[in-house]
């Protein structure tokens, strides 16, 4: 079975849109918003990469129990905010399953981690592997958790840079540079939230705190206000126009208030 036969990729986020990229050296590859904009034909790799709405993703999972006619098809399905045995359990067992981790700045990351549901079967890990390799991308198997290993820990270092920042230890820059310095990383960490898409930080992040309902992985307010404000990437930018508008707000508010004259 070539790697690159006929390859679809189902989602209309910035991982979608990076795979895409990472893939376009394919002559058979394919990239839908959803899973009804699609002919039902044969595939040999579906990549499924919706993180944010587990109600959407559940639904396009079991919608590809019906459109995959190919009993070798291999449905790859992003476990950044869900695991991959919770996504097989959502079909009949008639699919093969496989979960990536990965943020979509791959053009820095170059890793994509893989795991399989309790019940899944290595020889469609290594059919995965092999179609990673061929375009140059590290991968490493591990077991299945929420968010797998890089994807959870980043997002939890910037978790708590988002409740340094609103606790007023320091400003934005401050803990990037402090974090640079102090780790050797490449990046500071609300920076690097930034590059990623906060979106994709907090699916991780929310997917672990239900799954494991512990409070050091709650996602941090003001994370969540960006997130649902749609401030995904330059969030940090437009929050200090948002605070500046209130400031000259109530500049002017005291400036037109007549103040009585008392003796």
């Amino acid at each position: 079975m070539s790697s690159f036969q006929k390859v679809l990729i189902v989602g209309s986020n910035q991982l979608a849109a990076r795979l895409h990229k990472i893939f376009e050296g394919s002559t058979k590859i394919k990239t839908a918003d959803h899973l009804a904009d699609c002919e039902t034909e044969f595939y040999d790799f579906i990549w499924e990469t919706e993180h944010g709405n587990l109600g959407n993703k559940k639904k396009t999972i079991q919608a590809l129990e019906k459109f995959v006619l190919n009993k070798h098809s291999i449905v790859i399905t992003s476990v950044l905010s869900v695991t991959c045995t919770e996504v097989s359990n959502w079909t009949n067992g008639h699919l093969k399953i496989v979960g990536f981790a990965c943020f979509s700045d791959l053009d820095s990351q170059n890793l994509v981690e893989l795991t399989l549901p309790l019940t899944g079967e290595t020889n469609n890990l290594e059919a995965v592997t092999k179609q990673l390799e061929n375009v140059e991308l590290e991968t490493e198997f591990v077991e299945d958790q929420v968010g797998l290993v890089f994807p959870r820990v980043l997002s939890m270092i910037i978790n708590e840079a988002f409740y340094a920042f609103t606790q007023k230890i320091a400003k934005k820059e401050d803990i990037d540079i402090a974090m640079k310095l102090g780790t050797n990383y490449p990046k500071g960490p609300l920076e690097w939230g930034e590059r990623i898409g906060l979106d994709e930080v907090y699916s991780v992040l929310q997917g672990l705190y239900n799954n494991l309902q512990e409070e050091r992985y709650r996602p941090a307010p003001l994370l969540r206000k960006f997130v649902i404000s749609g401030w995904n990437v330059e969030a940090f930018a437009r929050y200090e126009n948002y605070k500046q508008q209130i400031k000259s707000y109530n500049l002017s508010q005291i400036e037109n208030k007549e103040i009585p004259f008392t003796t």
